[in-house]
């Protein structure tokens, strides 16, 4: 048969349909530019230069705040110091002592004195910054577990034929889904060459799936194993096979 055209907005809305990948590209628009920008401005531009060509002075911690109220907590202090005449602060982040020094070294940079750090910055941290930010976007990457089977329904959609299947029996797997359970449900269907063949469905959205005694399917002709359930694709999908079907 002739394959089926989707355009490429209607498959990336295809993909888009399970929410699982929609959460997923979501935090990837997000998290992936934030992260390119604190590497590339702050950890590669400002800790790189600290770190080359760093100026000193000395600063006065004036505030410390405790961090968390574990049993062995951190403070944050804050360290003021002058450069030029003008004054300026830094954060020494998570020490774990509450001792306010009175004097304490402070790297910063000279074309930009606002830039500084009160810590000791060695390679090995900015390298640590670097992986841990480069990190963040990789949380993402669960969301997109389904995304290879997404992908085989839609070649089942492009190539297949369309067929009435009727239900047949399901048991229950072990496994669920949005806290319901996923069930195995398997249907009996002619092909276009008039054998009875036989196929199954994974699916949490039973009810979609046995409110009607026949269900209209798309399945592989070489492979009749290999199908697709109209009820459980996105509308837009269904009602372009319902139409092809209807002709």
């Amino acid at each position: 048969m002739k394959r089926r055209y989707f355009s490429m907005f209607e498959k990336i809305k295809f993909f888009c349909f399970d929410t699982s990948i929609l959460i997923g590209l979501i935090w990837l628009m997000i998290s992936l530019p934030l992260a390119i920008m604190v590497i590339k401005t702050v950890i590669i531009e400002e800790e790189m230069a600290l770190y080359h060509s760093p100026s000193y002075t000395e600063g006065t911690d004036t505030k410390v705040k405790k961090q968390s109220t574990k049993s062995n907590p951190l403070y944050n202090h804050t360290i003021l110091y002058q450069v030029n005449g003008k004054s300026y602060e830094v954060i020494l982040a998570n020490a774990i002592s509450d001792t306010i020094k009175e004097k304490v070294k402070v790297k910063y940079l000279a074309e930009a004195p606002a830039i500084s750090t009160a810590e000791d910055l060695s390679m090995g941290m900015i390298i640590f910054h670097i992986v841990f930010m480069s990190a963040i976007p990789c949380i993402g990457f669960p969301f997109f577990s389904g995304i290879k089977k997404l992908y085989q329904n839609l070649t089942v959609l492009e190539n297949g034929e369309i067929a009435l299947g009727k239900f047949l029996r399901s048991e229950t797997l072990s496994t669920s889904k949005a806290k319901h359970s996923i069930m195995k449900l398997y249907f009996s269907f002619r092909d276009k060459d008039g054998n009875e063949q036989e196929t199954s469905v994974e699916t949490h959205l039973t009810k979609k799936l046995q409110d009607e005694p026949l269900k209209m399917l798309v399945y592989m002709p070489n492979d009749a194993g290999k199908s697709v359930f109209l009820d459980i694709v996105p509308s837009f999908v269904r009602k372009k096979l319902e139409v092809e079907f209807e002709k």
